[in-house]
C-alpha cells in the first residue's frame, strides 16, 4: 500500500527527500488502520490532502483513479473530509458522565456519530447538550466514560486533532476593531489547511462585508462571523452549538442551506439545538437529551413517527368512586 505513496512523495517536483519522508509519515498516520489497503482512491486523496496541508504544488507522478460521485470528494478529486471516507465512527461516546457539584449535567450518555452525517443533540436548555459537546471538543473534562473523536481522546489530544475540527460556539468573542477579513485571517492562521477567506465569506452570506469592522455588524451578521470562524480551517468534523441563535427566519433558512452544502462535501457535523424544526431540516440522526440522559434516538422521521403512535393513559381511582372519566380526572370538555 505504501509504495505509491513513496513514489508520489519522493518524486514531488522541487522538494527534497527529507520533506517527502515527512509527508509520507503523515500519510501513513492518516491512512493506517482506517481504509482498505486496495482502495487507491482513498489513498491517493489522502496523499493530496497532506500535500495541500504542506503547501506543496505541482503534478503528482502517480494519480489516483477517478473518484466519480463518491461522497467526501471535491469535483477535482481532492478529498473534502478524511472522516467521510473512513470506515470508523467519527465520534464514539460510552457511559459519559459529568457533574457540577450535586448537579449531574451528563448522566451516562452513549452514542456514535457516523462519518459524513449530521448528528443532532436535541433538548431543552440545561439538558446537557453544550457540556457534552465541550467534552467532545476537548475543552471540558469528564468524570467518567470513554470518548473517541476522529480516533483521539479529546482530553489528551494533540494540536493535530484540533487542526481537524471546527467549532462554532453559542457566542464568540472577537476583537471589535478587527475587520471580518482580518478576524478570519487571524484565526485561519492556526490551521494547516485553510479555506480561502473570500470563499468562506460567500458560504456564510457575508460577501461584500469583509472589510467591515465587527462592532459595526448586526447581531445576525456577527453570528455569521461565528460560523465563518468554524469553517475557515476546512474541518473534517464541525461542531455547531445552537448555530442559528439570533437569526431571523430568512437567515435561519440560509444557514440550513449552508449546512446542507457542507454535508454534500462529506463534512461530519455535530450540532446542538432546541428547535425541532431545525433538526428535522438538517439532521440525519437525532439524540434527544433530558436531564443529562438519552431519552430517544433515531432519524427525524422515526422520532416523529413515534409521536404519532397511539397513547395509552392509565389512572387509579379510589374504591367506590363514581362518575364519568372526565369528572373523576377533573377534566372539562
Amino acid at each position: 500500500m505504501l509504495e505509491p505513496v513513496h513514489r508520489v512523495a519522493q518524486q514531488w517536483p522541487g522538494h527534497g527527500l527529507q520533506r517527502a519522508q515527512d509527508v509520507v509519515g503523515q500519510v501513513v498516520g492518516l491512512v493506517g488502520g482506517q481504509f482498505p489497503a486496495d482502495d487507491l482512491v482513498v489513498l491517493g486523496c489522502a496523499v493530496h490532502h497532506v500535500f495541500e496541508a504542506h503547501g506543496l504544488h505541482g503534478r503528482a507522478v502517480w494519480q489516483a483513479p477517478d473518484p466519480g460521485d463518491r461522497p467526501g470528494f471535491r469535483p477535482d478529486g481532492s478529498i473534502a473530509s478524511l472522516a467521510a471516507v473512513s470506515n470508523s465512527p467519527a465520534v464514539v461516546v460510552e457511559g459519559l458522565r459529568r457533574s457540577y457539584g450535586e448537579v449531574q449535567a451528563v448522566d451516562g450518555l452513549s452514542f456514535e456519530v457516523r462519518p459524513g452525517e449530521v448528528f443532532a443533540l436535541l433538548g431543552p436548555n440545561g439538558a446537557g447538550k453544550s457540556t457534552t459537546v465541550e467534552i467532545l471538543e476537548g475543552h471540558r473534562s469528564r468524570d467518567d466514560g470513554d470518548v473517541r473523536v476522529l480516533g483521539h481522546d479529546p482530553a489528551s489530544a494533540s494540536a493535530g486533532f484540533r487542526d481537524r475540527i471546527g467549532i462554532v460556539l453559542q457566542e464568540a468573542g472577537i476583537e471589535r476593531e478587527l475587520t471580518v477579513r482580518e478576524a478570519l485571517e487571524h484565526y485561519g492562521a492556526c490551521y494547516s489547511r485553510r479555506r480561502p477567506v473570500d470563499e468562506v465569506l460567500d458560504v456564510v452570506g457575508l460577501d461584500g462585508l469583509g472589510d467591515r469592522r465587527t462592532h459595526r455588524l448586526s447581531g445576525g451578521q456577527k453570528r455569521r462571523v461565528d460560523l465563518a470562524l468554524g469553517l475557515v480551517g476546512d474541518p473534517d468534523l464541525l461542531f455547531l452549538d445552537e448555530p442559528t441563535t439570533g437569526f431571523d427566519p430568512s437567515a435561519r433558512r440560509q444557514a440550513w442551506e449552508m449546512v446542507d452544502g457542507l454535508r454534500a462535501l462529506g463534512t461530519t457535523i455535530v450540532l446542538t439545538s432546541h428547535y425541532m424544526d431545525e433538526v428535522q431540516a438538517l439532521a440525519d440522526r437525532v439524540l434527544v437529551i433530558a436531564g443529562g440522559r438519552a431519552v430517544a434516538e433515531g432519524t427525524p422521521d422515526e422520532l416523529r413517527g413515534s409521536m404519532d403512535a397511539e397513547t395509552v393513559v392509565r389512572a387509579r381511582f379510589p374504591i367506590g368512586a363514581e362518575g364519568t372519566v372526565h369528572d373523576l380526572l377533573g377534566l372539562s370538555l
